[in-house]
């Protein structure tokens, strides 16, 4: 997950976008990832930091 992460984060820029609506979705997407990374490490026992 985190890869293809870094592959859509390269390639497609979510703050620089000038759609708002795609910058907006973009924005969530990026956020809902981080989430599921963050829960998917918390139920391995795995303790994450609030950003890097």
């Amino acid at each position: 997950t985190s890869s293809e992460f870094g592959t859509f984060y390269e390639k497609c820029p979510v703050l620089k976008e000038e759609d708002e609506s795609l910058r907006l979705s973009r924005c969530l997407l990026v956020d809902l990832t981080g989430r599921v990374i963050q829960q998917g490490l918390e139920l391995l026992g795995i303790q994450t930091c609030e950003q890097m």
